[in-house]
C-alpha cells in the first residue's frame, strides 16, 4: 500500500509507535522530529511510554511521510481525525501531562532533539480510561486523599502511598515547587499536590467556621 493509506485500526498505530521507538536515531525518519507538534503514545508491557509523531504512526507505509515536517494543515487534520478513534489528547493541566512530557523529552534528548514548545501528546484511550473528562488543576482531587489505621498512624495520605498530605505541604512551605517535588518523588502525580493543597484549604475553612 502507498504512503497515503491511513491506518485502519488501533493495532496498526501501536505497531508504528513501537517501530518508531525502536528505530536507530541515525535513521532519516528522525531528522525532522524536533518540528513535530502531535505525538501519540501508549504504555508498553514494561510500563514505559513509547512515542511516535503523527505523520509516522498515521500511515501504512510511512517512512517517507514521516521524514517531512507537519506542514500540510489539511493532511494533519485528516490524520488527527482518524487517530481520534483510539487516542485522546492530554490537555494542559491534566495530572498526566507532566509525566508524559518528561518521558517524551527524555526520548527526544536521547536522539539529540528537543521537544517542540507547541507539542501536544495524545494517549491511547485504553491506557487511561478516566482521561475524559479532563481532571484539571483546581478540579476536585479529594479522591486522592486516603486514611487508614494501618498506614502512618491513620494520618491523611496520598492514594494509599507512604507519603502524608502534611509531607507535601511541608515541602511546599519550605519553597519546593511542584516540578521539584514530582522530580524527587516519581510516584507522585501533579493532581496529588493539588489534592494536598485542597485538603489544607478545606481544613482551614472548617476550623474557621467551627470557631465562629
Amino acid at each position: 500500500m502507498g504512503i497515503d493509506s491511513i491506518i485502519a485500526d488501533e493495532s496498526d498505530a501501536i505497531a508504528n509507535i513501537r517501530l518508531f521507538s525502536n528505530t536507530p536515531s541515525a535513521g532519516f525518519i528522525h531528522k525532522s522530529i524536533g518540528y513535530a507538534r502531535n505525538w501519540y503514545t501508549f504504555r508498553d508491557h514494561d510500563g514505559a511510554w513509547l512515542f511516535g509523531p503523527m505523520r509516522f504512526i498515521g500511515y501504512v507505509g510511512n517512512l517517507e511521510a514521516a521524514s517531512e515536517p507537519e506542514s500540510d494543515a489539511r493532511d494533519g487534520r485528516i490524520l488527527e481525525a482518524a487517530l481520534k478513534e483510539w487516542f485522546e489528547p492530554v490537555d494542559e493541566g491534566h495530572s498526566l501531562e507532566s509525566e508524559l512530557k518528561a518521558a517524551l523529552r527524555r526520548f527526544l534528548s536521547a536522539k539529540g532533539k528537543s521537544l517542540n514548545q507547541l507539542a501536544r501528546i495524545h494517549v491511547l484511550k485504553r491506557d487511561v480510561p478516566g482521561l475524559s473528562p479532563v481532571q484539571r488543576q483546581g478540579a476536585d482531587e479529594s479522591w486522592r486523599i486516603t486514611s487508614s489505621a494501618e498506614m502512618l498512624g491513620g494520618k491523611p495520605c496520598i492514594r494509599g502511598l507512604r507519603i502524608r498530605v502534611a509531607d507535601i505541604l511541608e515541602m511546599l512551605a519550605l519553597g519546593a515547587t511542584r516540578r521539584s517535588i514530582l522530580e524527587d518523588y516519581s510516584y507522585l502525580e501533579d493532581g496529588d499536590i493539588t489534592a494536598a493543597l485542597q485538603y489544607a484549604v478545606t481544613s482551614v475553612d472548617h476550623r474557621l467556621i467551627k470557631a465562629a
